[in-house]
């Protein structure tokens, strides 16, 4: 509950500081929530605090490492943070796991555009 509410002040809100707590106290409540670490770096990554958005996402991705949506989140904290390596890496890991993914295929279009 803590984690959709945090969500609803970062979204709805804009109450940035106020979701950050609930996120916090969501975690340290129950650690092993992919979704809030998800939720949370995605905050951080608009807020563009990248790298705490990717010690979060990676956070989440260690939970479950087969996690499309978990290893997506930490290739959007790449894209955004334009660390175009970083993205290329993950996104040949999405592509590993799932051939046909069309975030990895799009993020790496965008950012062959963007890079050069």
């Amino acid at each position: 509950a803590l984690t959709v509410l945090a969500l609803l002040e970062a979204t709805a809100h804009h109450r940035f500081a106020a979701a950050e707590r609930k996120f916090l106290q969501a975690i340290d409540l129950e650690p092993n929530l992919l979704v809030a670490r998800q939720w949370f770096s995605s905050m951080l990554v608009r807020r563009r605090r990248f790298e705490e958005a990717r010690q979060h996402a990676v956070a989440g991705l260690e939970l479950d490492p087969l996690a499309l949506p978990a290893r997506q989140g930490v290739a959007l904290v790449h894209f955004f943070a334009r660390q175009w390596p970083e993205l290329r890496g993950q996104c040949a890991k999405l592509l590993e796991l799932e051939p046909r993914h069309p975030a990895a295929r799009l993020l790496l279009a965008q950012a062959a555009a963007l890079s050069g």
